[in-house]
C-alpha cells in the first residue's frame, strides 16, 4: 500500500511521485494519489516496498454513494 513519497513511473520513466496514499474501506482497494503529466503514454506503476505494482487510472471519484459494496 502506498502511503506518499513512492515514485511513479509511465511506460519506462519516472514522472512522479504520490503526494498521498492509503486504504479506501469504501471501494476496498489501495489509494495512491499522484499528479501525472497530461500526456501519460503507457502502462502506469508504483514502486511498493521496492515492487514495481500495476496501477490504473481512475476515470472519476472514488467513493460509493449508495454505499452498496457495504450492504452487500
Amino acid at each position: 500500500m502506498a502511503l506518499g513519497g513512492e515514485p511513479v513511473r509511465v511506460g519506462d520513466t519516472v514522472v512522479a511521485q504520490v503526494t498521498s496514499g492509503g486504504y479506501g474501506c469504501t471501494g476496498g482497494k489501495s489509494i495512491a494519489y499522484a499528479y501525472l503529466p497530461a500526456a501519460r503514454d503507457g502502462a502506469v506503476a508504483v514502486a511498493v516496498d521496492g515492487d514495481w505494482v500495476a496501477a490504473e487510472i481512475a476515470p472519476g471519484p472514488l467513493y460509493d454513494p449508495k454505499g452498496s459494496r457495504i450492504r452487500t
